[in-house]
């Protein structure tokens, strides 16, 4: 899908981080560089810098990495938010809409 172009994919820049280590544990490290060089030709990367840290604990939430990848998602100009915790979004904090992977496989194919 992000491929052609239909849908515009970010990855927070604090995912690469958490991603690059589960990989590490069954790929080598070239395999885990070369699965990064694919996924950026297909993703772009969504800034976390002051404004996404600051505008993050604002939100006072219990948990602050959900809160940096709302944030983050958000000033980005993203729609939705696709993650396996949607319990983690307070409802009256979204302002997109929050998917789980299945859920957004059901919708976009």
């Amino acid at each position: 899908m992000a491929e052609n172009s239909r849908l515009e994919v970010f990855i927070s820049a604090i995912s690469v981080d958490t991603l690059a280590n589960l990989l590490k544990r069954h790929r080598t490290p070239v395999q885990v560089n070369a699965i990064f060089q694919n996924l950026r030709q297909i993703v772009r990367i969504a800034a976390v810098d002051n404004q996404v840290i600051d505008t993050a604990l604002a939100l006072h939430w219990d948990d602050l990495e959900d809160a940096i990848q709302f944030t983050s998602a958000q000033l980005n100009g993203c729609q939705a938010i696709i993650t396996r915790n949607a319990r983690g979004y307070r409802v009256e904090d979204r302002k997109m809409e929050v998917l789980s992977p299945s859920d957004f496989v059901k919708a976009w194919w």
